[in-house]
């Protein structure tokens, strides 16, 4: 997966590929209508990437995604390839069960998200991982670096409740496009950068960052490589799943 959070185009034509067959079929003749025969399935995915990589396509694309859509795109490339229950729980209180399963399935058929299995993992495609399309990188890769829609504004006057709260999903997602995307974060002697936290002071103003950050250190969820911050993925699926409690 590259720095914007997008697999290589033949990975996608892999999982599109060992989809069950009346799916595979079904999401080809939404483009092609009806498939001639003889066909070769390589052959149908192949076409389906140059006709994706149309200019008029790919502008078109753009322009239907709506502020759900750029919700669940964001989410998607920040959270690293969810799982559709990580997803949900990312989304929790914001979008009920049916409406995200709607947008996701909506995005699906549009080609926007596909999902793929990891190995020795359930053949159930359900069960697999959310990854946006790399073949339409260039109409999408600015939903997934865009972390707006994902951070409500949030006051500098907070309450005591407000504190309390801050620190939620969409806060911590916002965070680890930050510490993706910054310069390197640490001196050679291991204090923090101040252009570092200053930078972060605007994205998130209200937040103190250095006990953030270091409070995230103590739970695994953020490491020191060099003189970079880094974020555990994997750790962070397991956090994402926890109860609010």
């Amino acid at each position: 997966m590259n720095n914007n959070g997008f697999r290589p185009v033949e990975f996608w034509k892999s999982a599109i590929m060992t989809m069950p067959d009346n799916s595979f079929f079904e999401l080809v003749r939404s483009v092609f209508g009806k498939i001639k025969t003889p066909f070769n399935k390589q052959q149908l995915v192949n076409d389906l990437e140059v006709f994706l990589l149309r200019e008029d396509i790919l502008k078109a694309i753009s322009g239907y995604i709506d502020s759900n859509d750029a919700k669940v795109i964001a989410a998607v490339a920040a959270l690293g390839e969810p799982a559709p229950g990580e997803l949900e729980s990312f989304f929790s209180g914001e979008l009920s069960y049916a409406e995200l399963h709607d947008i996701v399935v909506n995005l699906e058929e549009r080609f926007i998200l596909y999902r793929f299995r990891e190995e020795n993992s359930s053949k159930n495609r359900a069960s697999g991982r959310l990854a946006l399309n790399p073949v339409l990188e260039p109409a999408l890769e600015s939903f997934a670096r865009d972390i707006s829609p994902l951070l409500p504004s949030v006051s500098c006057e907070l309450t005591a409740e407000a504190e309390e709260s801050v620190l939620n999903d969409p806060v911590l997602a916002g965070f680890l496009s930050f510490i993706s995307e910054e310069e390197p974060s640490f001196r050679a002697e291991g204090e923090i950068r101040k252009r570092f936290i200053e930078t972060g002071k605007t994205i998130f103003p209200g937040i103190d960052l250095e006990p953030v950050f270091g409070g995230l250190q103590a739970l695994g969820l953020l490491y020191v490589n060099e003189d970079r911050l880094l974020a555990d993925y994997r750790r962070f699926s397991d956090f994402a799943v926890l109860t609010a409690r």
